[in-house]
C-alpha cells in the first residue's frame, strides 16, 4: 500500500532478499482485544503482538503510546532516531544531520528537539 512512498522501493528490495520477512498474528483475537483497549492504530498493536509471538529481539515503534505499550509487555523497542544513530555508529550512515533533515523535508512527524538531542550526543550541529 505504500508503493511511491519515501523508503518503499528500499523495503521492496529488503522483502525480495530476504531481509524482510512478512508474517501473520497467531493470536488475531488479542488484536481485537487490544484494538477495544487501547486507543492505538492496528498497525502499532500488531507490530507488538507479532514482536511478543515470534520474541522479537526488538520492534521498531516511534509512537509513544504503543511504545510504552510494548515495554509493559516485555518487548524491547527502537525508534527511527534509534536505528539512525546505530547506522551512524556502524557507518552506514555517513550523515546523520543530512538523515534527519531528509526525513523533516519528506513530511516525517518527529520533534526537532529529539533530533538536535541526538545530533549533540555526537557532536553535530543542530537541524
Amino acid at each position: 500500500n505504500g508503493a511511491g512512498l519515501p523508503g518503499s522501493a528500499e523495503t521492496q528490495q529488503a522483502s525480495q532478499s530476504g531481509w524482510i520477512h512478512i508474517a501473520q498474528l497467531v493470536n488475531s483475537a488479542q488484536l481485537t482485544t487490544w484494538r477495544n483497549q487501547y486507543s492505538l492504530g492496528a498497525g502499532e498493536l500488531s507490530t507488538i503482538l507479532l514482536a511478543k509471538e515470534i520474541q522479537a529481539d526488538v520492534a521498531l515503534i516511534d509512537e509513544r503510546g504503543a511504545r510504552l505499550l510494548a515495554q509493559s509487555e516485555g518487548v524491547p523497542v527502537l525508534g527511527t532516531v534509534g536505528l539512525l544513530e546505530l547506522g551512524y555508529r556502524s557507518g552506514e550512515v555517513t550523515d546523520l544531520r543530512l538523515a534527519y533533515q531528509t526525513m523533516l523535508a519528506e513530511g516525517a512527524h518527529i520533534n526537532q528537539q529529539i533530533l538536535n538531542q541526538s545530533l549533540a550526543s555526537f557532536n553535530l550541529p543542530p537541524v
